[in-house]
């Protein structure tokens, strides 16, 4: 699986408080790219909404996604 599956994993996970899958996730994100943090969605992720990147944020944080 690669890293933008467990990245999408962990974000619906964490949404849906299932803490541990969404932190196993984060995990193997990190495993398969170490430079992944927030400011690289940030950056990466072209929302043309703010509240959408937001939302997302907000679940990777809750899955424990470094800043």
């Amino acid at each position: 699986m690669e890293a933008w599956n467990h990245y999408s994993l962990a974000i619906a996970y964490a949404h849906l408080g299932m803490e541990q899958e969404a932190k196993a996730h984060v995990a193997e994100v990190l495993r398969l790219k170490p430079d992944y943090s927030e400011q690289w969605v940030i950056v990466q992720e072209p929302y043309k909404n703010p509240a959408d990147l937001q939302n997302l944020l907000d679940g990777l944080r809750k899955a424990g996604l470094p800043a």
